[in-house]
Order: C-alpha cells, then structure tokens, then sequence
C-alpha cells in the first residue's frame, strides 16, 4: 500500500492522473512508430560491406599508361617503359585500398606532365622511392642506418631502395607467403640464400 501511496504522490506531482498516465504509456506515439520506420528503411538501404572506392585518377592515367609498349627516352639515352597494367595494379596492396598514381607521383597532376631532369633510370627510381616516406615514415626512418643506407650514403647509387625489393605498381605484403622475405633477399644475395635454403631452417620454410 505504501509503495501505491508514493508511485500516486509522484503521478500527482507530475500533474497526471495515475489512470491518464498509465493509458498513454501504453500507446506507442506516432512519432516513435515513424522514428522505428525510417531507421529500419536506412539500415536496409546500407550496402553490406564497403564497395571499392572510386579510382578516377587512376581510371585517368590508364587511358594513356594502359596501352602496350608505351615507353619514353631519357637524357642518358635509356628507355624507360611506361606501360602499366589494370591487372597488375588490382593485384597490389595499394589500389584496392583507393591508393592512387599521384599518391607517389606527387609531381604529376595533369597532362601534358612535367619534365624529367634525371639522365638514368637509377637516378629516376632513387627520386621517387622518396614518396615511400610519407606513408610509411617509421619503416623509411629504420632503413636510415641499414647497411642499404650506408652503402647508399658512401656513394653507391646501385645500393638497393624500398622499391627494388617491394616493387614499384606491383607491391606486394612482403611477409606473405613468410618465405617471400628471403626469396626477395636473393635477387642480390643469391650465394648466401642457396646456403639458407639448404639450411634445416631454410628447407623448413621454403622447400
């Protein structure tokens, strides 16, 4: 009894009868009806998942840079090719992700494109491996004081850059599969990964 004294005092209070007060709390509102109508018609209209994002600049550049055999000279007399393949760039970890040509070709916005200075291929690749810093700045910081560096800074130009072990529009996870670390190791230390591979540990993780 005393609780039904309190629960009709705090009705009163409210300025309600205890019989209004109850009738209204049981009929749903034609506001919330409406709220729960247009919220389950949002949730149905979500997609599923994320689609792909939109790849307009790099749509851009492939309606010149897909077609075969496309190439250019440069100062030093070197070809450089230009071609670069839908395939390929699906099948790297960067354009599924929305990561686009000008991500790492800052220099080039529209065409016709800016005029290359460089004589060699080399000094071509040594310039844009730079753009790996912007993204990846705490691996580009450790590979400062990496015998790569070092080799690099004491004047060898052919001492390896992110791009030569990584790629450049086909990079790939670098530790899937594991054995892939040592497999891209070889293309300059082919001597010491034939003795890794016939090591027992060697033979574990790549035969």
């Amino acid at each position: 009894m005393a609780k039904s004294r309190l629960a009709s005092r705090a009705r009163a209070m409210a300025g309600l009868s205890p019989r209004t007060q109850t009738r209204e709390d049981r009929r749903p509102s034609h506001l919330a009806i409406l709220s729960v109508t247009a919220i389950a018609g949002l949730m149905l209209a979500m997609p599923a998942r994320a689609e792909r994002p939109a790849q307009e600049t790099e749509a851009y550049c492939l309606s010149c840079h897909g077609q075969p055999d496309l190439s250019m000279s440069l100062p030093g007399g070197e070809s450089v090719p230009l071609t670069v393949s839908r395939e390929t760039l699906d099948a790297s970890i960067h354009s599924p992700l929305g990561i686009e040509c000008e991500a790492c070709h800052t220099q080039i916005k529209t065409y016709p494109h800016p005029q290359i200075e460089f004589t060699t291929r080399r000094e071509l690749s040594r310039s844009y491996y730079l753009a790996c810093q912007k993204c990846h700045s705490s691996n580009y910081d450790k590979s400062l004081d990496s015998m790569h560096a070092q080799v690099a800074a004491a004047g060898n130009l052919d001492a390896p850059i992110c791009t030569d072990c990584h790629g450049a529009h086909d990079v790939q996870a670098p530790d899937q599969p594991r054995a892939k670390i040592s497999q891209t190791c070889s293309q300059c230390h082919q001597e010491i990964f034939t003795s890794y591979k016939d090591s027992i540990h060697g033979n574990a993780l790549i035969n």
